[in-house]
């Protein structure tokens, strides 16, 4: 059997408070990029958030990966409900 990634972490899609050294959010029209371009599904990371989870899956993005929009919010279960209900 031949080695090979799953899935790719692609960004950051967005700017991202929670790593300094991200380098420069790539957008909406770079992500499309990759989701086309490799043969394995793509995550969005980077700066996802409850407003613009659904728009990174409109991208071609197989899921998102999410970590400031929850880990910052006072209520994370209600934060992590919230982009659910947007990917949903």
């Amino acid at each position: 059997m031949k080695a090979g990634a799953d899935y790719l972490g692609i960004g950051p899609v967005y700017e991202t408070p929670s790593k300094d050294d991200a380098g420069e959010p790539i957008g909406l029209e770079g992500l499309s990029v990759y989701c086309r371009e490799v043969a394995v599904p793509v995550v969005a990371i980077g700066g996802i958030t409850a407003e613009n989870a659904a728009q990174a899956l409109a991208a071609g993005a197989a899921g998102v990966a999410v970590m400031s929009a929850i880990t910052a919010a006072s209520d994370v279960a209600e934060a992590a409900g919230r982009i659910l209900e947007k990917i949903s």
